[in-house]
């Protein structure tokens, strides 16, 4: 499918035919679950050509490779009555209630989600960050993507700056021009 709905039943892996966002649901969910994830620009037509529509596939990701190996198997003889995810123990920390000062949005960081819960934490470290910067701003552009070494001339184009610019500056910028935490 385009798209995997937000209500998606727990599956084996995922394979999303259009770019996603580091964090969409999908990379989330499949990073929870523990389960294969990629993204293939065209497996959808691919697997309807390859007639694998309903089939039982194995799929495998390479990150050197180009793209994902699909292949049809057989289905198994017997399935077990209830999938090995159903019976994992799911544990939430206990929250932190006692003796929990107010403070400023500003003095919250990722490592007191426990007291503060994770939104505020995150808008907590969103706030450092416009303010103080990070140098982690663009790592996510700077791991290699088959075939490609890196995404930063990718960002670099998205900012309209030249590659060889100082870009976790210029991505700083950015970002303080377009954010805004209430």
């Amino acid at each position: 499918m385009d798209r995997v709905p937000d209500d998606i039943p727990r599956v084996s892996g995922l394979i999303n035919s259009r770019h996603t966002t580091p964090l969409s649901h999908t990379n989330v969910l499949a990073c929870g679950w523990q389960i294969p994830n990629a993204v293939q620009v065209g497996a959808k037509e691919r697997a309807l050509l390859d007639g694998l529509d309903g089939a039982w596939v194995n799929y495998k990701v390479d990150q050197k490779a180009n793209s994902i190996s699909l292949e049809r198997i057989e289905a198994p003889a017997t399935l077990p009555d209830r999938p090995a995810w159903s019976v994992q123990q799911i544990r939430l920390e206990e929250p932190e209630t006692l003796d929990t000062p107010i403070v400023p949005l500003t003095d919250l960081r990722l490592s007191d989600a426990r007291a503060y819960g994770t939104k505020a934490a995150y808008l907590g470290e969103l706030t450092h960050i416009l303010d103080h910067g990070s140098p982690r701003l663009t790592g996510f552009y700077r791991v290699p993507r088959p075939p490609r070494s890196n995404l930063l001339p990718y960002l670099a184009d998205f900012l309209k700056v030249p590659n060889d610019a100082n870009l976790s500056s210029k991505a700083w910028q950015f970002l303080k021009a377009n954010t805004q935490v209430p």
